[in-house]
C-alpha cells in the first residue's frame, strides 16, 4: 500500500492498529433447563446446548416462547428455508446441529 503512496493511519504510522480485546469465558458447567407443560428438562452443556447470554453474570432466567426452526438454514439457492413460516420475534429460537437420530430422549428424561 506504501507503494501505492497510501500512508497508515495507525498511531505508528503503520497500516496495523492495536485492538483491545475482551475474552468471556464460561467457568463450571453452564446449564440450561427448559420448563413447559411437561415439566422441567435439564440440558447437558455441549451435548444437548451450546450457546451464551453475553450477560456477565451468574446465573440468567429468562422467559419467553420457544420456538424449533430445524437446522436453522435459510439458503433460497437450494429452496430450503427453516424459517419460512415461523415468527421468531419475542421469542427463543433453538435449531438442531445433529441428525436427529444422535440422541434423544425418551418421555421419562431418560438420554438414548
Amino acid at each position: 500500500m506504501a507503494a501505492a503512496g497510501l500512508t497508515g493511519g495507525a498511531e505508528d504510522g503503520s497500516f496495523f492498529q492495536q485492538v483491545p480485546l475482551m475474552r468471556v469465558e464460561a467457568l463450571g458447567s453452564p446449564s440450561l433447563t427448559l420448563e413447559g407443560s411437561g415439566g422441567p428438562v435439564a440440558l447437558e452443556w455441549l451435548e444437548e446446548f451450546a450457546g451464551h447470554s453475553q450477560l456477565q453474570r451468574e446465573a440468567v432466567n429468562l422467559e419467553a416462547e420457544l420456538v424449533f426452526v430445524g437446522h436453522g438454514i435459510r439458503a433460497p439457492e437450494y429452496k430450503w428455508d427453516d424459517y419460512a413460516g415461523v415468527d421468531v420475534r419475542g421469542r427463543w429460537w433453538f435449531c438442531s446441529r445433529t441428525s436427529r437420530h444422535r440422541r434423544t430422549r425418551s418421555s421419562d428424561g431418560d438420554r438414548h
